[in-house]
């Protein structure tokens, strides 16, 4: 049986002390920037104006992030980085494609539930300005990496010298943007969750078919 996201989420340890206060700066900050990249404006917000809405020292901001483009990007990279850390705990005896089915759903429950509006304005503004876009890609493709480990895994094929592990994490990551690009261009009408998990059942038919085609061959 795949694990809930709830257990998924149990996995992580919990932050205490002075990571915990790092943490919770670190959360201000990118609550700070998103509020007024949709106020301002991505161009008009100065590194200055998050640390001040944040009420914390500009120095301190610095301290968590290099520039604006990390800033903006922050959302995408500490899901990628709670994504690794699942990974870890993911039960061996689960399917990776059940897995990463579990996983974007829950991610996209909690997105138009959550912060539909927040991450509407970010996806069709702030995750389209050219300086963050490269950022984005780069997360990107931390993510096609896993994925093509996970699918590797489950298919049992060295990965160094077959290629569906990659094409088939292509097309996994793909069915994920192709549903929350439509999302966002609809304008949050329509069921997330629905449309991702329907992608990802889309590629696990033609792992299936891949699979069979192996087993005869």
């Amino acid at each position: 049986m795949s694990p809930t996201m709830s257990e998924v989420s149990n996995r992580i340890p919990e932050k205490t002390g002075r990571a915990l206060k790092k943490s919770q700066t670190r959360s201000a900050l990118i609550r700070a920037a998103v509020e007024l990249f949709a106020e301002l404006g991505y161009a008009d917000t100065t590194m200055l104006a998050v640390a001040t809405r944040a009420g914390l020292h500009v120095q301190t901001l610095y301290k968590h992030f290099p520039n604006k483009e990390a800033l903006a990007i922050a959302p995408e990279f500490d899901l990628l980085e709670r994504f690794k850390i699942a990974m870890q705990g993911k039960d061996p005896e689960t399917p990776f494609t059940s897995f990463w089915r579990d996983w974007v759903c829950g991610s996209a429950t909690r997105t138009q539930t959550d912060f539909r509006d927040g991450q509407l304005q970010r996806l069709q503004t702030t995750l389209q300005v050219p300086a963050v876009v490269g950022h984005a890609r780069a997360i990107s493709n931390e993510y096609l990496n896993l994925l093509e480990i996970g699918l590797a895994e489950e298919l049992k094929v060295d990965k160094s010298d077959n290629r569906y592990p990659r094409l088939f994490a292509g097309m996994l990551w793909e069915a994920n943007n192709s549903a929350t690009a439509s999302w966002a261009k609809n304008l949050g009408r329509g069921d997330l969750a629905e449309e991702v998990t329907g992608g990802v059942d889309d590629v696990r038919k033609l792992i299936s078919l891949w699979k069979l085609a192996n087993s005869i061959n």
